[in-house]
């Protein structure tokens, strides 16, 4: 609601929050530390979030990229950790 006094219509606004999220992201922030949480379990099995934004554009988009960027990131360090763990 505050961004939509400031002019902003919702897709916007969730537009908007991209920039916000990755600006959290970059230091050790409590919202870099929740994504990272949620990173980790989506490493074991489906991760869902709930909005009301839906079907319309939403800030948990961003946040569900967010979160499967950094699985895949713990996915790909465990797998180059497991391969240099194996005796060659």
């Amino acid at each position: 609601r505050a961004l939509h006094r400031l002019g902003l219509e919702h897709g916007e606004a969730a537009a908007l929050y991209l920039h916000v999220l990755r600006e959290q992201c970059r230091t050790d922030t409590p919202q870099r530390r929740a994504v990272l949480r949620l990173a980790a379990l989506a490493t074991q099995g489906p991760v869902h979030l709930q909005c009301w934004c839906t079907p319309r554009p939403c800030h948990a988009e961003h946040i569900r990229a967010a979160i499967l960027g950094y699985a895949q990131t713990l996915v790909e360090r465990r797998a180059t950790t497991a391969r240099a763990a194996v005796p060659g």
